[in-house]
């Protein structure tokens, strides 16, 4: 604890040194006394001392209250005052400079021991106060990401330097404001339900959000917020990071490597597309001229018919090999396909042998064993499609004489311990001890300039534990490589059984879906489009869009309970606030894992309810209670 340094202001000089030898006598360090308000502003100066017992009446042009405040606005000393006069004036102006103690005479030394040791307390406290809220300032000033502070009614309070660049605006253009004028139109009802969800579940995110700001610039931004309760106040933290460039390099890199993959592949693409083209080019040519050779009255000849069919149907087989080639392409080449769909792993791998073809001919033979029991995977549409071609390239590179009888990759697909295995093997060179812990880093590559990027198997890496799964490579040079593949389980695509319709609607409905599985989105989309009108919506916050452009034209909404960010209850509130004649008119569904708090909510209202699977009957059926 730092020595109490007192300075004793007092115009009575006998008082003065009474109050002097009464603190000595406490064992407290009197640094000096003062006589007047001119002298104490001057011995503070020199002196610097932590504590000033001063008396409000003093002798001279200036009196202790006029003293003290210059003292307490310059030197920041804390201030006790003695005074003779309790009266409420003298009291009203001793407040003036915000005293730590006000003490009439006579008094007896208790009192003093006691004024000065809770002065000194509260000083060393408001220090303490002041030096961490002046490191919280330095470290959230100096944070490489956004902070701001507000409430539940998206007011700020505060904001750091990096928030004032991701917002776009000065922290007093932002303060008092709230924070959802700086979010983009389509997304404003999105972050009041989030700030809804924040005074239930007090923590929300990573989610990802669009900032506009003033001037017309739109940052993507990942947010995450957390709600902290203070003297009955909800105090919100909400911590924003810029990911804009991030996303954009990202996708930028994704669609680098397929071009790079395309451009490898060009030649041979452009031979395969012009064999076709140039087949139907002369097939077209010779119908041209035998029709022109027919004679008028020789147009039933049969024979003529049937030679013209026949290259009718070449043509149209051409035509269909054109389609074919193009659309392996067109789906490989997409950068922007998010969707997530039922994928056919051996379909996939198939699709990039035959997109890889013009690299494998008369070079590399490829072999496959694929397991029949293989289930469909919910993922990405075209993400594992790159991910088999850029490993079947990867492996064609590693061959170095042309020679499809001993060049071999073998494709191998199995169910191991539960999970879906799928093998990569080449009898290629080989990869050194050295290379292999790097082999995964973006732009590493070991080969030569002009023949990769160095970027196919980070992207592999980062596809593959984005589905939760695990990419591991063993080589031997001279022996050759493979690559191991391991997918979970739990990311299968399942189905819901549509047997023949039993139940007959007797009115046409406006029907919201929602749900965040696509198969199961596309299936009720199937049941039920030709007796209602359906709109559809990939998650909850796809819905909240939708219900902001036109949530009065529906009758009916069915909903998923579990969905990520924004889930059905959720979307419950919203329409609940938004839309109340709609709330008692949605169906949910469920695949049975509910969400905490989900039973509760499920006993307060009358809504029905559907565990999946459900049978066409029983979806018919509970839709039909909402006929008019």
């Amino acid at each position: 604890m730092e020595e109490t340094r007192i300075l004793v202001v007092e115009d009575e000089a006998i008082t003065a040194m009474d109050i002097k030898n009464r603190l000595e006598q406490m064992k407290y360090n009197v640094v000096g006394t003062a006589f007047s308000g001119i002298d104490a502003i001057t011995k503070a100066k020199e002196l610097k001392p932590n504590l000033i017992l001063m008396d409000v009446v003093l002798k001279g042009p200036m009196d202790g209250t006029e003293a003290a405040q210059i003292i307490s606005r310059e030197l920041h000393v804390p201030i006790i005052y003695l005074t003779a006069y309790s009266d409420s004036d003298t009291f009203n102006r001793a407040k003036l400079c915000i005293p730590y103690g006000y003490i009439t005479k006579p008094f007896e030394a208790r009192d003093l021991r006691v004024a000065i040791e809770m002065a000194v307390y509260r000083r060393e406290m408001e220090n303490k106060l002041a030096l961490a809220e002046k490191r919280n300032q330095v470290l959230m000033e100096n944070a490489s990401c956004g902070f701001f502070v507000h409430n539940l009614d998206g007011i700020v309070f505060d904001i750091n330097k990096v928030g004032e660049s991701i917002f776009g605006a000065e922290k007093t253009n932002i303060i008092n404001r709230d924070f959802r004028r700086f979010v983009i139109p389509q997304e404003q009802e999105y972050a009041s339900v989030q700030l809804s969800k924040l005074a239930v579940e007090k923590r929300i995110g990573p989610n990802v959000g669009h900032i506009l700001q003033p001037s017309g610039d739109v940052r993507e931004v990942e947010f995450s917020s957390v709600c902290v309760n203070l003297n009955d106040d909800n105090i919100i933290l909400s911590i924003v990071n810029d990911i804009t460039e991030r996303t954009k390099i990202h996708n930028q890199t994704f669609l680098a490597d397929k071009l790079a993959s395309v451009g490898i592949l060009a030649v041979g693409i452009i031979h395969e597309i012009n064999n076709p083209l140039n087949c139907i080019k002369s097939n077209l040519e010779f119908i041209k001229d035998k029709i022109n050779k027919l004679p008028i009255n020789d147009i039933t000849n049969q024979k003529i018919i049937y030679e013209i069919n026949e290259i009718v149907n070449e043509s149209i087989d051409g035509s269909n090999q054109i389609n074919k080639i193009i659309r392996y392409l067109k789906g490989f080449a997409r950068s922007d396909d998010k969707n997530l769909v039922p994928i056919d792993i051996h379909r996939e791998i198939t699709l990039a042998i035959k997109i890889a073809k013009p690299q494998l001919v008369d070079h590399v033979k490829v072999e496959t064993d694929f397991d029949k029991n293989i289930p469909l995977l919910i993922t990405e549409n075209n993400k594992l499609q790159q991910v088999f071609l850029n490993l079947i390239i990867n492996a064609v590179q590693a061959f170095q004489t042309n020679n499809q009888q001993t060049n071999i990759i073998q494709i191998k697909t199995a169910l191991v311990k539960n999970k879906i295995q799928i093998l990569v093997r080449d009898n290629g060179v080989g990869i050194a001890e050295k290379n292999i812990k790097k082999i995964f880093d973006p732009f590493y590559t070991t080969k030569p300039v002009g023949t990769g990027t160095g970027l196919g198997l980070s992207i592999c890496y980062d596809i593959i534990h984005a589905m939760g799964g695990v990419i591991s490579v063993k080589s031997k040079i001279s022996i050759g490589t493979t690559f191991t593949i391991s997918l979970p389980l739990n990311i299968k695509a399942k189905s819901i059984a549509t047997n023949e319709i039993i139940s007959t609607p007797t009115s046409r409905l406006k029907i919201l879906i929602v749900d965040d599985m696509s198969i199961l989105l596309k299936s009720l989309k199937r049941l039920l489009r030709d007796d209602h009108d359906i709109t559809d919506a990939l998650g909850g916050r796809k819905a909240l869009t939708i219900l902001e452009e036109k949530g009065e034209q529906f009758d009916l909404i069915i909903s998923d309970i579990n969905m990520q960010d924004v889930n059905g209850i959720d979307l419950y509130n919203y329409i609940a606030k938004k839309y109340p004649k709609l709330q008692d008119r949605i169906i949910f569904i469920s695949g049975g894992s509910l969400l905490t708090g989900s039973e509760e909510f499920f006993s307060t209202i009358k809504n029905p309810r559907l565990n999946k699977p459900f049978t066409r009957e029983e979806l018919f059926q509970t839709i039909a209670k909402f006929y008019e």
